[in-house]
């Protein structure tokens, strides 16, 4: 759909047919109002024709919520700032199914030296779950996890959290 205003005038194409209204100059967006209120402006012609408004909305909709479509992580386990004795694994539940091949974590101790861990996969029954298993015991200390994910709609996200091993 394009919308100009040019002088004075609205035009509104969309599949071939269009809509033409004259704009109050001192109140432009007033022709807009009463279009999408479904009211007829100065000269009488819908700025859209209703069809085209319907599909305009539904377009919008559709487009606005795959754009901002992004996976986010919503626990980790072990914790933020949490004191555990030492994890088997880390687990990392996301908002959307992920691709283990393309996610994982490094975790590094207190000193910046990087754990062992083992490749990370995915829950096979909660896709949205990651899962690096940790190759040994984990000394006291604190922790670091920087991780990255990559949803099934290919976007990608990161971040870093950590957490304590208690003695």
């Amino acid at each position: 759909m394009r919308d100009h205003i040019t002088t004075g005038t609205l035009a509104s194409t969309m599949g071939g047919s269009a809509a033409i209204t004259t704009i109050n100059r001192r109140d432009p967006a007033s022709a807009v109002r009463k279009a999408l209120a479904g009211q007829r402006t100065e000269s009488e012609e819908p700025v859209l024709p209703r069809k085209t408004e319907t599909l305009a909305i539904l377009f919008a909709g559709l487009i606005g919520g795959v754009a901002h479509a992004h996976p986010a992580l919503r626990a980790a386990d072990p914790a933020q700032d949490a004191t555990v004795s030492s994890p088997k694994e880390i687990r990392l539940t996301f908002t959307e199914d992920l691709v283990a091949k393309f996610s994982g974590l490094t975790v590094k101790d207190q000193s910046g030296r990087l754990v062992e861990t083992a490749s990370p996969t995915v829950d096979p029954n909660q896709k949205r779950q990651l899962i690096v298993p940790i190759s040994k015991p984990l000394q006291p200390g604190t922790y670091d996890v920087d991780w990255h994910a990559v949803s099934v709609d290919t976007h990608r996200v990161n971040g870093h959290f950590s957490f304590k091993v208690a003695q």
